[in-house]
């Protein structure tokens, strides 16, 4: 009952005493499924924002720290961050942490942390300052090697002392430092317009990164400024400023030899302490690191993930715990659950009661069994569908449209079997249906790895949706079977029944002759036992036939689903104890249906299985329809025409009985009762007098111009909604053919084509990358667009064509407070 109806539902009303409320939702979350109520909707007076709060900083913290560990370098932690985050074993372990006692260790983590980061990074740009000293320094020594003026082989800053002696002037400076490659060429130009050409700049290149400000690790080279005056001049002042402003940093440059080795050997050992402080940083946070992601417990979580799935519950606790209105001494909130788990409940409300203390009680109020009609005032209760294996991505398909409203019949269930082999009958093929059946087994071995593998996004539905795509792939193969196609070649697997002919007039080919009882007289063997015959592949005629068989097929599968989708309408109406919609609603659906397309339906398969005359079905509609009169060549059996007229005359009579009856019982239901209509429009005497959420049902709203119009929608997208429905139905020989022809005319263009160039290399080459081509094309187009175009399509036909005959889906998903459930949606 819980598959094809939603559980019985029941309101209640929680009390919970103020010091063991965490206790009690805890426990309610672990182990019952109670959707609660916002009873501050209007006020938004939430009692515990600031312990949220305080949840949400925690949270914080665990990000920070798993990024930290993420980005971490250390090789004891590196490859373990990603492992042991289950869900289920924490739930099943249930491990007692105390919220102050998580919030006091993980604060006490991050600020260590950050407090080491901090003077981390003070080292490291420390480390990168005296690196770059460093640079400056050796390119000092290697140019006072060579400061002799009077030498050819003198440096830079000798050649310019001996050009200014020549000149009379005395007196230059140096700047040196260290900047970034892609800054050298500009610092190079500004400084020559600055100083209109009167600075000379050279740069060597550094080898090895250094670290820039935000620990990046980028290419730098060392410059020297030559220019004239002394440090304290302008120029000099202008030199400084331009150099800080393209980020270079400038550094001390010696004047002998032996300063710069004095400074260079400084430097070296302020290198070897900075790389033994960062040693010991690396060595804490290996320590911190390894700590945080250990586990607990055998095969257990990692201590963080722990920490993270217990902040998500204890936040949602104490967001369920906003959602009560304080009285006092104990918090009260109302509250849905099914009927089947009160029992549940109550124990587990019991086994949180210490002797002699305030216990938690749950009040219910009433069962609800019925859905409200749309034009009364009630609410209906939120729907609770139990799902699960196969049933649950099916029930995931038919929520993604709408949720069924409260025991309103769920497609579900026959959308089950329904959905796989309306795709199969499109996708139809044995070699492409046989590989999408390989995939679906390979999805059920495979099993829950894949959550772990493509991650809980995506892992989950692939896991979900193994047993529907193996049932695609089963139906898909099956119907190829009946088609007799495995990728446009027809298989004799029994021998074909026909057998070869004369030629025909005129040279234009052989007609095969039947070699069984085609007559169907009963006397001789019968026709090929499964599926179409081999012969017709090939044939002149074989579209011609093919078509007719799959056009005929679809229309049939379309009006027995779209029947089987009236018929539930009957439950609908049964189950909310609806006399109007059982009587003046299915019932003229009903009889509609049938008497023009069950009518259709007949004159098909009376065709197949009679001989005679073989008038077209659809010129027998037309003349139906416009009532016009069938000719002895027409007929299909004598009395035909008589049988068409009585058709139509009660086909004209279900319009006003789909039209008139309900809004006018409505009508005089309401003008001798009003307490009455809710009981005819479809609640039962209980819903009536008491109705829902504590409104009466006098006080519903009740507009007869509304109930008109809306009825006279809903009969006219009925009527002319069955004839387009049914032509839809029609997509089911469309993508057959489509699916055929292209499979044909991929393997004519390839795979055929290769082999005509015979035998030798260019054949075996030819046949090679004819075969590939037809491999690669057939997998993109017909294993990939084709799938998912047939899926679509099935999914229109079930949302739209076959729902819509008795899924009003206007319902309210149940969304019960569960620890599961919070943690998977975390």
């Amino acid at each position: 009952m819980g598959l094809l109806r939603s559980e019985t539902m029941k309101k209640g009303t929680l009390v919970v005493p103020n010091e063991r409320a965490r206790k009690v939702i805890h426990e309610l979350g672990s182990r019952t499924r109670i959707q609660l109520e916002d009873m501050n909707a209007a006020s938004m007076r939430r009692v515990y924002k600031t312990a949220v709060q305080r949840i949400e900083e925690c949270e914080r913290i665990v990000r920070v720290l798993s990024d930290q560990i993420e980005q971490h370098e250390g090789s004891d932690v590196t490859g373990h961050t990603a492992l042991r985050k289950n869900m289920e074993e924490f739930l099943q372990s249930r491990p007692g942490y105390k919220f102050e006692e998580v919030e006091a260790e993980l604060k006490r983590a991050y600020s260590q942390l950050q407090s080491a980061r901090d003077n981390h990074r003070g080292i490291v740009e420390q480390h990168a300052r005296t690196l770059e000293e460093k640079y400056v320094v050796h390119v000092a020594k290697s140019q006072l090697a060579y400061d002799d003026p009077t030498s050819s082989r003198g440096s830079i800053r000798g050649l310019l002392a001996a050009e200014m002696a020549d000149a009379g002037t005395v007196g230059f400076f140096n700047l040196a430092g260290v900047i970034g490659r892609s800054e050298q060429d500009r610092l190079a130009r500004a400084l020559f317009r600055m100083s209109r050409g009167n600075t000379f700049t050279s740069f060597h290149p550094i080898a090895e990164p250094i670290e820039d400000e935000n620990g990046k690790p980028t290419l730098r080279s060392v410059f020297v400024v030559y220019f004239q005056g002394g440090a304290n001049t302008v120029m000099a002042e202008k030199v400084k400023n331009i150099c800080t402003a393209y980020g270079g940093h400038l550094y001390q440059w010696q004047n002998n030899i032996a300063d710069a080795e004095k400074r260079f050997q400084e430097l070296n050992d302020s290198l070897e302490e900075g790389k033994g402080t960062q040693d010991a940083y690396q060595r804490f946070l290996n320590t911190e690191f390894a700590t945080l992601i250990s586990s607990p417990r055998a095969n257990g979580n990692s201590l963080l993930e722990d920490y993270r799935m217990h902040l998500v519950i204890e936040k949602s606790i104490y967001a369920s715990l906003n959602l009560f209105e304080s009285s006092g001494s104990t918090l009260r909130c109302d509250c849905w659950y099914a009927e089947a788990e009160e029992s549940m409940i109550a124990q587990t409300l019991l086994s949180e009661c210490p002797d002699r203390e305030p216990s938690a009680l749950l009040i219910p109020t009433r069962a609800y069994y019925h859905a409200v009609d749309p034009h009364s005032g009630g609410q209906n209760p939120p729907t609770y569908i139990k799902s699960f294996g196969p049933m649950w991505i099916v029930q995931e398909i038919v929520n993604t449209y709408g949720t069924p409203e409260y025991k309103e019949a769920n497609p579900m269930i026959l959308s089950l079997v329904t959905f796989p082999f309306i795709f199969g009958v499109m996708f139809g093929d044995i070699g492409h249906g046989l590989l999408l059946l390989l995939a679906g087994v390979y999805l059920v071995l495979k099993g829950k790895s894949l959550v772990s593998e493509y991650g809980p996004e995506y892992g989950k539905y692939m896991y979900e949706g193994r047993w529907l795509l193996l049932m695609m792939g089963f139906f898909a193969f099956y119907c190829g079977f009946l088609y007799n196609d495995f990728v446009g070649i027809g298989i004799d697997l029994f021998g074909s029944r026909y057998v070869e002919g004369e030629e025909s007039a005129g040279g234009k080919g052989v007609e095969w002759v039947p070699n069984f009882d085609a007559t169907n007289t009963g006397v001789g063997a019968g026709p090929y036992p499964f599926g179409v015959d081999p012969a017709w592949h090939g044939a002149t005629n074989q579209l011609l036939f093919v078509n007719s068989m799959k056009m005929k097929c679809a229309v049939l599968i379309g009006v027995a689903q779209m029947v089987i989708g009236t018929l539930m309408s009957f439950s609908n109406a049964v189950n909310n104890r609806s006399k109007v919609d059982f009587m003046f609603v299915c019932v003229p659906q009903l009889v509609f249906m049938c008497l023009f397309f069950g009518y259709m339906d007949y004159l098909i398969l009376y065709k197949w299985t009679h001989k005679g005359n073989s008038p077209s079905i659809i010129n027998s509609m037309i003349a139906m329809g416009l009532m016009q009169p069938l000719s002895a060549d027409q007929e299909l059996w004598p009395g035909q025409q008589e049988f068409q007229a009585a058709n139509l005359l009660i086909l004209g009579l279900c319009v006003p009985a789909l039209l008139i009856p309900k809004p006018l019982c409505l009508y005089m239901t309401h003008k001798v009762s009003p307490a009455g209509y809710g009981a005819v429009a479809g609640q039962d005497d209980d819903e009536a007098g008491h109705g829902h959420g504590g409104k009466q049902a006098t006080e519903s709203h009740f507009d007869m111009s509304e109930i008109v119009i809306h009825q006279v929608i809903e009969t006219i997208e009925f009527v002319l909604g069955s004839i387009s429905h049914t032509a839809s139905y029609l997509r089911l020989w469309a993508l057959s053919l489509a699916h055929n022809q292209l499979s044909i005319v991929f393997l004519q263009k390839t795979l055929l084509a290769a082999m005509a160039f015979g035998g030798g290399v260019s054949g075996t080459l030819a046949i090679f990358f004819g075969t590939s081509a037809f491999i690669c094309i057939s997998m993109a187009i017909l294993m990939g667009m084709d799938v998912l175009e047939c899926f679509l399509h099935t999914l229109r036909l079930h949302w739209v064509e076959f729902q819509s005959k008795f899924f009003k889906a206007s319902g309210t998903k149940f969304e019960p407070y569960n620890h599961q459930t919070v943690l998977e949606n975390a």
